[in-house]
């Protein structure tokens, strides 16, 4: 994502301020809201490519996980994106890899603690599968609804059959 964001940093700044979660300032102060826009997204590049480079060179693999994951709780807040359901799942999905990750690598912590983390890390990491899952499940149970029993469970199989 920070491939993406350098080379349209302003792009993105501009849209958090005018879109995102800055968007009730923008008209009483423009120059604070690109201001404040310019810092955050700043911090989140800094944060994804640091964060990034140090868990690839394994330095300091609890504040680069820290790092990254904080960003990945901040993203969809900064965008305004907590009503894109998706993108929410994704984020967590995200997240549940980052814990998974931060309690393999952080093993100075206690047993507890490292097996609570590797736990909300695994809860956490199939967020975005579920999530799709339950759209085809609901989209099954919407397929084609009719008043008969028969009707319903030949229109299922047919959608399975298409699937």
């Amino acid at each position: 994502d920070s491939f993406h964001t350098a080379p349209h940093f302003f792009e993105h700044s501009k849209k958090i301020g005018e879109q995102g979660c800055l968007n009730w300032l923008a008209t009483t102060s423009p120059e604070l809201v690109s201001v404040i826009a310019t810092v955050a997204l700043g911090i989140g590049l800094l944060a994804q490519s640091l964060g990034s480079l140090c868990l690839l060179a394994l330095r300091h693999p609890d504040g680069a996980t820290k790092a990254l994951i904080g960003w990945t709780i901040a993203q969809p807040v900064l965008y305004a994106q907590l009503s894109n359901v998706e993108f929410v799942a994704e984020s967590l999905s995200l997240v549940g890899g980052l814990l998974m990750l931060r309690a393999h690598l952080v093993s100075e912590q206690g047993r507890h603690v490292g097996a609570r983390t590797q736990l909300l890390g695994r809860l956490l990491l199939p967020t975005v599968y579920l999530y799709h899952a339950g759209l085809f499940l609901f989209s099954t149970l919407t397929y084609d609804e009719s008043s008969n029993l028969a009707m319903y469970f030949s229109s299922l199989s047919m959608f399975i059959v298409n699937t």
